[in-house]
């Protein structure tokens, strides 16, 4: 009996220690998350106004990164992502979703065109009067633009975003402009970690050991996942592919509500020869830019075969000037005219 009770004794103690060391692990990890999350911001915007060309105002694009992120979201069935309601200093969304821009609907506007995409297109760190949605705006003024573009929507979110504007809002367009591509490819490479995702599923103790294990082998690293498919040639043609269905899927469902759609991968700061000197590299991001850049050039290729996808990834390349004000492809004010300007012509060619 005295055995027992010494070996139950002993189990006690055991599973007493083990739960206070994975409580302590919890701590040690969500104190980590905090601090981590207190510096992010403030680091990001450092990194973010170093990068920026010489001819912005410093204190002005300070501003607009901060708005940014106040930027408030909701999940909405199917399209996951949408921006509430509200005004976010240089950012004005209505009920539905829809950034409104500064120039109002034109008093000649008799055509409805629909802009679709991820930040870029949104006009992210850009007043609304500089985004793409204003100079397309003053280019047609026959069209009434409404930009319901989301800040990290790939194509098939932005065809169910679509489908939500047109049988939930009930709102029908003559024309429908869809750029994006790059952002489906960013997302795949540089978030999805099949190593890392497991840890997610162990203990916290479990977790903390195993990240103390890896600091002494070369198996389980986050840099050795990302590199294990998005540098496979075979897994690029996969992304690429995939993207092409999701433009296909997006014009077959434009052809259904019997609008003219207008399908464009826009310009990037990869794979090209575009001025890119002021974007700072750190050492972890050279090896995504250079998968993103292999990527690109893929997609383009695949582009170009199409009569239905416009191809406007390059058109920056040796004009000297930087237009883009970070390595994820966000624009200047001259970068979204000459953007805007070959998407203009582009619509008009189209009727």
């Amino acid at each position: 009996m005295k055995k027992f009770k010494y070996i139950l004794f002993i189990l006690i103690i055991i599973i007493f220690l083990t739960l206070t060391a994975d409580g302590f692990g919890d701590l040690l990890i969500c104190s980590r998350s905090l601090v981590s999350q207190m510096k992010t911001p403030h680091h990001a915007q450092q990194k973010f106004i170093a990068s920026l060309p010489q001819d912005l105002d410093r204190k002005a694009y300070s501003r607009y990164f901060h708005d940014s992120q106040t930027l408030q979201v909701k999940y909405t069935p199917l399209v996951e992502k949408q921006i509430v309601q509200g005004d976010y200093g240089i950012y004005k969304i209505d009920q539905t979703g829809k950034r409104i821009i500064g120039t109002g609907s034109s008093r000649h506007a008799d055509r409805r065109l629909l802009l679709l995409g991820a930040s870029q297109t949104f006009g992210l760190y850009n007043p609304s009067e500089d985004s793409l949605a204003s100079k397309l705006s003053t280019l047609l003024p026959n069209y009434q633009i409404d930009n319901y573009a989301v800040p990290g929507h790939t194509l098939s979110r932005n065809l169910a975003n679509w489908l939500r504007i047109n049988v939930v809002e009930q709102q029908h367009y003559d024309s429908v402009v869809v750029l994006n591509g790059p952002f489906d490819y960013i997302s795949v490479c540089s978030d999805r970690d099949i190593s890392h995702n497991k840890d997610q599923t162990l203990p916290r103790l479990l977790t903390i050991w195993k990240k103390i294990t890896n600091k002494f082998s070369n198996s389980g690293t986050r840099e050795d996942a990302q590199s294990s498919f998005c540098d496979d040639t075979r897994y690029q043609d996969m992304i690429v592919k995939h993207i092409i269905m999701d433009f296909d899927a997006l014009k077959s469902y434009g052809l259904s509500q019997k609008t003219t759609t207008l399908l464009f991968i826009p310009p990037v700061p990869w794979g090209n020869h575009a001025n890119v000197a002021n974007l700072l590299q750190e050492e972890a991001t050279k090896n995504l830019t250079m998968q993103y850049g292999a990527i690109a050039k893929k997609l383009s290729f695949y582009a170009n075969q199409s009569t239905d996808i416009v191809d406007l990834s390059s058109i920056f390349d040796n004009i000297g000037n930087s237009f883009f004000l970070d390595l994820t492809g966000h624009l200047t004010p001259q970068g979204n005219q000459i953007l805007a300007e070959q998407i203009a012509a582009r619509i008009k060619e189209a009727h």
